[in-house]
């Protein structure tokens, strides 16, 4: 319950903050996009796998040196040769050192390195089309606001439609995560000694239930407020500007 109140307060802070801010230029909306972009991230990891493959392969190429201490001690007793009995101690250590460095393995090492090259040469393109995609989509969604606004609709009605899809897709994710939950509840159950499945069941609360999907759509319409505000302030004549 703490946290759900925590989560709520952030909320509104972030809203409000948000929506007394000045009004963001289509430049910094894109650069806002690509930043917090899931797709954008996961591109990122990729091209930092890319380069470490890359640099890998490259060090694959040098020469390895190697090396190695140990230190043995050992104490017990033995029979000398009077047939008594006495206290022996040792302590043995070693020392090594090695270096080996490829000669020909069949161009596999050149190989690697021009594969990995061309991987993380890739993964660049890769994130800039993504980059573009998302760019693309943020001035499309841009015009499309300033079209709306220059046929006549109000600030207030696009604050509403932008609020409504937020609420569409807070049900969706909402929808989608109470069947992946339940579908993981009972494949865990499904797991489960054979002794243990008699008395497992999936228990559903409904009033925590309700609770919970009432917290998601709040959330969801109060995150909604502050970006739905700012894109309404844009004027059309800014939103056609790069059409």
């Amino acid at each position: 319950m703490k946290k759900s109140l925590f989560t709520i307060i952030l909320s509104v802070f972030f809203t409000y903050s948000f929506a007394q801010g000045e009004t963001w230029s289509l430049e910094r909306c894109m650069q806002y996009a690509i930043a917090n972009s899931p797709s954008a991230k996961r591109q990122q990891y990729s091209n930092d796998n890319y380069k470490q493959d890359y640099i890998n392969a490259i060090a694959n190429m040098l020469p390895s040196i190697s090396g190695s201490v140990s230190a043995t001690p050992n104490f017990g007793r033995s029979i000398n040769d009077d047939n008594v009995y006495v206290n022996n101690s040792s302590f043995n250590n070693a020392y090594s050192l090695s270096a080996s460095m490829p000669i020909f393995n069949g161009f596999a090492t050149i190989n690697a390195v021009r594969s990995s090259k061309i991987g993380r040469l890739l993964g660049k393109e890769y994130q800039q089309q993504v980059h573009d995609d998302i760019s693309l989509s943020v001035m499309e969604r841009r015009r499309e606001n300033g079209m709306l606004r220059a046929l006549g609709m109000t600030k207030g009605r696009l604050q509403g439609m932008l609020a409504f899809e937020a609420l569409l897709t807070a049900l969706g994710a909402l929808v989608v995560g109470v069947l992946a939950g339940l579908g993981y509840a009972i494949a865990g159950i499904n797991a489960l000694p054979v002794t243990e499945l008699a008395s497992a069941q999936v228990i559903v609360v409904p009033p925590l239930a309700i609770a919970a999907a009432a917290l998601t759509i709040v959330v969801a319409l109060l995150a909604s407020i502050g970006p739905a505000r700012a894109a309404a302030r844009v004027t059309p004549v800014e939103a056609l500007a790069h059409d």
